[in-house]
């Protein structure tokens, strides 16, 4: 497109999808309560944009935005440099749309299959089957806390759109049991023993899960599930290639967002601090300092913060259980990018996100009253900042 009206059509579908990157203000609609506001100091001018991030496009904003992309689908290798200062000016749609984070376009990587009566051989699809009388559901999901619980929109997605079905989940027990709060578990069992793990190099016969859903890598272990009798089959990798992980994951499924969860009962005026995470990299350094302006700081330590040093009352050797009920009931929750961060916004927790080297847009936390400040270097974010985030909670 040479043409000025193609700049201005393509121009009007950016303000209409990205509206604060023209430096216009984002229209927050009714459901304002539950959309992640995330400060992206890196990005934009303005020390907090509300609304922007990835769990939080409203309609109110997007408008019909699938009738909007889609006609650009045709022209995913059409070049756009013409409109934009790459370096290659031959970059395509698909390209463009990635860097901006579109999060909307159904992934390419997702595989349906289908047990065939015949031989039982894989045949795959571009839609899956529909999802009548499915109760015995099989999860495969073998990651850390945070990972796991940007799969929970999916997995609630998939128990409401089943009904009565019952969970099997396969992968690490102790992250996994976080579940149980939220969707029908039947059993959870660890893929690094048998049976489960003798399926990364053979088959399992008699499996007969009505549906199984396996997010791996790696296909193998998924050609053996399906090959061990399953009758319907969807793999995925876990990871994104454009968008947000939690958005990503009900992409492979093609089911909308759930309400999100809203399972916080303060009963204590504790404010739980987790200086943690699973990188020094990620990791703030004036949580003792922060404490000392708050009036009943709790220091949350995890496996990794055995020799943490601090004057702060601290709670430690927890189970995931007693972590799950002490962010439930305390006034509010300020941590680094880590899984129990994750935990603490989606079950509706106030909390406050602290990020510097990861991607927010992809790998933020998901809740009701999520707050994220993002700058690089994390040591850039202020205490007067973490603090006055918190008092906005």
């Amino acid at each position: 497109m040479q043409n000025r009206s193609g700049a201005h059509l393509f121009g009007v579908f950016l303000e209409s999808v990205f509206p604060v990157f023209l430096g216009k203000e984002l229209i927050i609609g009714e459901e304002c309560e539950e959309l992640l506001d995330v400060a992206s100091f890196d990005d934009f001018s303005k020390a907090y944009i509300p609304g922007i991030g990835r769990w939080n496009h409203h309609e109110n904003v997007v408008g019909a935005y699938p009738k909007e992309i889609k006609p650009l689908k045709p022209t995913l290798d059409q070049p756009v440099g013409d409109f934009f200062d790459y370096a290659d000016p031959m970059i395509g749609v698909y390209n463009f749309v990635a860097d901006l984070k579109l999060i909307h376009i159904l992934p390419e990587n997702c595989n349906y299959c289908k047990r065939q009566a015949a031989g039982g051989q894989a045949g795959s699809g571009p839609e899956p089957a529909p999802v009548l009388n499915m109760k015995r559901v099989l999860i495969v999901r073998a990651c850390a806390i945070g990972d796991f619980v940007l799969n929970l929109p999916a997995i609630q997605a998939l128990a409401h759109s089943l009904g009565d079905a019952e969970f099997t989940l396969v992968g690490y027990p102790a992250t996994l049991q976080i579940a149980q709060c939220f969707v029908e578990v039947r059993a959870i069992q660890s893929i690094d023993t048998p049976p489960w793990s003798n399926l990364f190099n053979r088959t399992l016969p008699g499996l007969n899960y009505d549906l199984s859903v396996v997010w791996m890598k790696d296909a193998a272990f998924a050609g053996n599930l399906l090959a061990s009798g399953t009758s319907n089959l969807v793999w995925a990798e876990p990871f994104p290639s454009f968008g947000h992980a939690g958005d990503h994951l009900l992409r492979t499924l093609k089911l909308a967002r759930p309400p999100l969860p809203d399972l916080w009962r303060p009963d204590t005026d504790e404010i739980i601090m987790h200086p943690g995470s699973g990188s020094p990299k990620k990791c703030w350094p004036y949580f003792n300092q922060l404490g000392k302006m708050l009036a009943k700081p709790v220091v949350l330590a995890g496996p990794n913060e055995g020799d943490y040093k601090t004057e702060h009352p601290v709670l430690r050797d927890l189970s995931l259980p007693e972590v799950f009920n002490r962010l439930r009931s305390c006034r509010a929750y300020i941590g680094n990018d880590s899984g129990l961060t994750h935990l603490a916004a989606y079950i509706g927790c106030p909390t406050v996100a602290l990020f510097g080297p990861t991607d927010p847009r992809v790998w933020g936390p998901i809740g009701r009253r999520a707050r994220i400040i993002w700058k690089r270097p994390i040591e850039s974010i202020s205490v007067e900042e973490v603090a006055l985030a918190l008092q906005a909670k």
